[in-house]
């Protein structure tokens, strides 16, 4: 929802909280600007209140923060946050700690990594001034876990933008069970305008797509799904270690959805004794498969880093096994489904049983020639036959543009710091110095600025011309569209 609670707890002996805040800044849908509330900027804060028990009891060192209701957040919106506290100690020792600890990235919204992905807000479905909306949907059921780059670099090759051609959902704290899936915030109504599902549940093996039971995961993604996909046309690529397993053992509703919609057939949750314990298993497609004609296969790195125990699976009555584990000598000789196809109805629906992150390109045997590593194919191949339309793929040879960059030095500093800039193009260049309270202290320029590099030297000092104290402040700079912000800590 809009709300949030925190503990702040004052750690230093004699500290008092002087100041709680949840900051927020947006990349706001301009769709709805006419619509919108203007007394809530693009960038702001709220004090937190302290939170109250079940009797209306304040909670001890327990604080909630709530967004507006309504006027504030629409359908497009890209939201970051942070909270910030500040103790002191009899007045004089003030001290400030935020979460996440970290804010490199805090604002830069095209980058959807760029920012700790527990403390963004994505407000689905993108719609655009023509009523359009992306028809593609990627559901991180395995949020802030890892795994993540792998599926973002893939998207990004294949010159898929979020917002244009896809949208996020994020599934915050996932192996809590606290209903955060996407069961927990959507209908089948508001997912209507998506005709494609990625899914991830990363090597999870519990709280996957959960059924509802409030003793283990209230978010019902199950009958979501089961709504959705009852509805019309849909593709869907499932990934996940034990995501089969998990939907085999959580009830019958799952176990339905497994049966009905995977349509795989959970053998054990653990595959590899029955590849001759291969940590890393080759994996070979199905000559004349329906999905992979690009691909010959890849692997399934089960061991380093992590050491991963895959679900063995078989493909289910009228289901297509597009491709099977191999043994040591690199024969597909095992029964196991590498990859596996249901066609129900007019529905498409592809699990691999591992995670997306998971899948290796085999340097013995590699991918066709271009230098594209065989995720990238593989997903090429699976949003082709789910009809999706994406821009021309391998990207045209264009030359590469500069970046818009910038960063400082010294950092810390005392009593000055050089920061410098790259504009790829001319244009209007704005960089502001900020405190932690999201407060402005110095505007550095504002002005039009040709393409190339350059840098300016903040001395310490706020618009009125008096010296900021010790602490940590934030730079902003924004041209045609694009935020870069970083942390710097002045040190007198």
């Amino acid at each position: 929802g809009d709300s949030i609670v925190c503990n702040v707890t004052p750690v230093r002996v004699g500290g008092q909280v002087v100041e709680n805040r949840l900051y927020y800044t947006m990349e706001r849908n301009p769709v709805f600007d006419s619509v919108r509330d203007e007394n809530w900027g693009v960038s702001g804060f709220v004090d937190g209140v302290p939170s109250l028990n079940s009797a209306g009891i304040p909670v001890q060192n327990k604080f909630a923060y709530d967004l507006p209701d309504s006027g504030f957040l629409f359908p497009g919106d890209l939201l970051h946050y942070y909270i910030s506290a500040t103790d002191d100690v009899a007045g004089s020792d003030p001290m400030t700690a935020t979460i996440p600890a970290d804010l490199a990235g805090f604002g830069d919204f095209p980058n959807p990594r760029a920012y700790n992905s527990s403390f963004q807000v994505n407000c689905l479905p993108s719609v655009r001034q023509n009523g359009e909306q992306p028809k593609l949907l990627f559901w991180n059921d395995f949020g802030n876990r890892g795994g993540e780059a792998s599926w973002f670099y893939v998207l990004n090759v294949l010159n898929l933008e979020r917002g244009d051609y896809y949208d996020l959902y994020y599934t915050n704290a996932p192996s809590a069970g606290v209903g955060n899936g996407l069961g927990g915030r959507a209908t089948a109504a508001l997912l209507s305008g998506y005709d494609i599902l990625l899914y991830t549940s990363g090597d999870l093996g519990v709280n996957t797509i959960s059924n509802g039971d409030a003793n283990c995961d209230p978010s019902c993604d199950v009958q979501l799904l089961t709504e959705w996909f009852s509805q019309d046309e849909v593709r869907a690529l499932f990934t996940g270690d034990n995501l089969v397993s998990d939907l085999d053992s959580s009830g019958p509703l799952t176990s339905t959805f497994l049966a009905d919609y995977l349509n795989v057939v959970s053998e054990s949750n653990t595959l590899r004794p029955f590849i001759n314990n291969q940590a890393t298993p080759k994996i070979q497609c199905e000559q004349g498969n329906e999905v992979f004609y690009l691909s010959d296969g890849w692997i399934a790195n089960g061991g380093c880093p992590d050491i991963n125990a895959f679900d063995a699976v078989l493909a289910g009555p009228g289901a297509s096994r597009l491709a099977r584990f191999c043994n040591p000598s690199g024969v597909p000789e095992y029964v196991y489904s590498a990859a596996t196809l249901n066609q129900r109805d007019d529905d498409r629906i592809i699990s691999i049983p591992y995670d997306f992150m998971y899948l290796y390109t085999d340097i013995s045997n590699p991918p066709p020639g271009g230098g594209f590593s065989a995720r990238t194919y593989m997903m090429l191949e699976v949003l082709e036959y789910f009809q999706f339309v994406g821009p021309p793929f391998p990207p045209t040879d264009v030359p590469e543009m500069a970046v818009f960059s910038v960063q400082n030095y010294p950092n810390p500093f005392n009593p000055s710091t050089r920061i410098e800039f790259n504009l790829p193009r001319p244009g209007h260049l704005g960089l502001k110095i900020f405190n932690l309270r999201g407060e402005l202290v110095k505007t550095l320029i504002d002005e039009e600025r040709p393409a190339g590099s350059d840098h300016i030297t903040w001395d310490g000092l706020d618009d009125n011309g008096s010296g900021v104290s010790s602490g940590v402040y934030f730079y902003e700079a924004r041209t045609a569209g694009e935020v870069v912000l970083g942390k710097m800590a002045l040190v007198r």
